[in-house]
C-alpha cells in the first residue's frame, strides 16, 4: 500500500509538472526556467517578453492532488503551502501557487505576492496568508500576465522618477567605477556600483540591479555607511561577485554567486546578512 502511494505521488508530480510547462512554455511571450532543484520556495520563475521596459518576472510554485477539489477544499488545502513558502519570503516579484488535479481538468491557483492596487492610484506587492484559489486555465493566466505587467509599469514608472544619480566610485585597481542605477528609496540606503565587465553583460547585471533594489527596499535598518560593488569573475565570467565594505569598520566580505543565485534575490538578501553583522563589527 505504501509503495502504491508513493507512485501515485510520484505521478501526481510529474503529471504537475508537466501541466504547468503546457500552460506557461505554449506562450512565446514566456521564457520558463525550472527553479525546483533549488531551495528557494518556488518552482518555475518565468520572464515576461515583451517591448516594454525593464526585466519583468514572476514566480510559481506547484502542489497537486490527486483527486479533484472545490475552491473551498483548495482553500485549505493550500494555507500550510503559503505558511511554508512565507519563510522564504518576501518574495521581490509577483508570486502565484498553481494547484492541479488529476481526476479531473479543473485546476487553481491562488496569488502568494499579489500586485494590490490601492486607493491612491499606487500598487504594492502584498503577500497573502490565505489562498483565495481561482480557476486555472489560458484564460485567467492572461489575467496574471496583465497584472504583473501592471505592476512593472507601476514599479518602473515610480523609479523613472525617482532614481537618484550617484558619483562613480574607484575600484582597487584604479578603474572608474560605472555609476549606480539602483532606486534608492531612503537617503541613508546602501549603494551599489556596477564593473565595466559587468555592464556587458545584459543577463547578469539586471539580475544584480534586481538584487540591488531588493535588498535597498528589504532591509529593515538603515545603511548609510555600507556600499556594495558587483562584478564578474575575470577567469570564470559566469561567476558574480559581490563585495559589501563598510566605511566606518573599513571592513569587507566578498560573496561569489551563480546566475541562477542571483535571480533569486532572495537567497542574496540572506547571504548578505550573514556577513553584515561581522563587517559592521568594530574591532
Amino acid at each position: 500500500m505504501a509503495e502504491h502511494a508513493t507512485e501515485r505521488a510520484r505521478f501526481t508530480e510529474m503529471r504537475a509538472r508537466a501541466l504547468t510547462n503546457v500552460l506557461l512554455s505554449g506562450r512565446e511571450d514566456l521564457l520558463v526556467q525550472d527553479q525546483s532543484g533549488f531551495d528557494y520556495g518556488i518552482d518555475y520563475l518565468v520572464t515576461l517578453l515583451s517591448d516594454k521596459p525593464g526585466l519583468r518576472q514572476f514566480a510559481v510554485e506547484l502542489r497537486a492532488t490527486y483527486s479533484p477539489v472545490t475552491a473551498d477544499t483548495a482553500n485549505k488545502v493550500l494555507e500550510p503551502a503559503l505558511q511554508g513558502m512565507a519563510r522564504f519570503g518576501p518574495f521581490p516579484y509577483p508570486t502565484t501557487l498553481f494547484y492541479f488535479t488529476m481526476m479531473e481538468p479543473q485546476s487553481w491557483y491562488t496569488w502568494v505576492m499579489e500586485p494590490a492596487e490601492r486607493s491612491d492610484g499606487t500598487m504594492a506587492l502584498e503577500m497573502r496568508e490565505k489562498a483565495d484559489s481561482r480557476p486555472l486555465n489560458e484564460e485567467t493566466l492572461d489575467d496574471i500576465i496583465a497584472r504583473v505587467h501592471r505592476w512593472y509599469d507601476f514599479s518602473f514608472g515610480t523609479k523613472l522618477e525617482g532614481k537618484v544619480a550617484r558619483p562613480a566610485r574607484t575600484t582597487k585597481s584604479g578603474a572608474k567605477a560605472a555609476k549606480s542605477e539602483v532606486v534608492i528609496t531612503e537617503t541613508d540606503s546602501v549603494t551599489f556600483d556596477y564593473s565595466e565587465a559587468l555592464l556587458q553583460a545584459p543577463e547578469q547585471l539586471a539580475a544584480a540591479r534586481r538584487c540591488s533594489s531588493y535588498i535597498v527596499k528589504t532591509h529593515p535598518n538603515p545603511l548609510p555607511t555600507v556600499t556594495g560593488w558587483w562584478d564578474l569573475e575575470e577567469d570564470r565570467r559566469k561567476i558574480i561577485t559581490l563585495m559589501i565594505t563598510d566605511s566606518v569598520t573599513r571592513k569587507s566580505a566578498t560573496m561569489r554567486f551563480t546566475l541562477r543565485d542571483v535571480q533569486n534575490p532572495g537567497h542574496v538578501y540572506r547571504t548578505i546578512n550573514e556577513h553584515l553583522g561581522q563587517i559592521l563589527r568594530p574591532g
